[in-house]
């Protein structure tokens, strides 16, 4: 906001483990998990691999919006706020008119279906993804002293990149999420021995197996607060997930 930038404010589910996710059979819960599978795939977070699969999403995810098919291209584009469906990645492959005319094509097929039924699917197609309920965070490596050692497992690291969040771990991506994603390096809860912040930065001592060591790695980040607390929650909802011994 400071930067007169446009924002918005999406609700995401904070805590998702993956080995404990039974379907809902409340509507209200299944479609804010749908709102959150879209957003993931339009922004980029979960890139989808063709082109044919892009406009099938598209398709979807305006259909249960709008709640019909529409009659023309240019209903589509304007009543349907067609681009804003079309995954950031993707937008520049074709014009308006031409993506309008490609996901028009896709809905005649759905003409009739049931909206909570194509819901489903949508949420289905997307939740197998390795980042799906994946929290992402923009960060920056803070450099390491002159002359002192860069650990082993930070080099490689991109200066600028993703730090993500799930219950897998903590994942480290390149900055250029699209239509191919790169997982750079990934660390399990287990390794990750301490972490904190400031307003400025965010800190973490990380164990190497190898070298039976630790290091440290420090990230620039204005959300040293929301990652400390993220990996805190997650680590006591996977130990309230574990089977009791009774």
């Amino acid at each position: 906001r400071r930067q007169n930038r446009q924002y918005k404010f999406v609700f995401k589910r904070k805590i998702y483990i993956r080995e404990n996710n039974e379907p809902s059979e409340d509507d209200m819960y299944k479609r804010l998990d749908f709102l959150q599978a879209c957003d993931e795939v339009i922004i980029g977070n979960i890139p989808v691999g063709t082109e044919p699969e892009i406009v099938q999403m598209v398709a979807q995810s305006v259909y249960v919006d709008m709640e019909e098919v529409p009659d023309t291209r240019e209903e589509l584009i304007e009543d349907g706020c067609l681009m804003e469906y079309v995954p950031q990645p993707w937008k520049r492959d074709h014009t308006d008119e031409e993506w309008g005319e490609l996901v028009l094509t896709a809905m005649q097929q759905l003409d009739g279906a049931d909206f909570n039924e194509i819901q489903d699917q949508f949420v289905e197609k997307v939740r197998p993804h390795e980042l799906f309920g994946t929290c992402f965070f923009h960060v920056k490596r803070v450099p390491y002293e002159a002359g002192a050692p860069e650990p082993r497992l930070v080099k490689g690291l991109p200066d600028v990149m993703y730090c993500a969040f799930n219950s897998d771990g903590m994942h480290f991506l390149s900055d250029a999420l699209g239509k191919s994603y790169n997982i750079i390096r990934e660390f399990g809860f287990a390794d990750i021995y301490r972490w904190g912040g400031s307003h400025t930065r965010f800190s973490l001592i990380i164990w190497d197996g190898e070298l039976q060591d630790t290091f440290e790695l420090s990230l620039y980040t204005s959300q040293a607060a929301d990652m400390a607390a993220l990996i805190l929650d997650y680590i006591n909802a996977i130990m309230e997930n574990q089977p009791s011994d009774d």
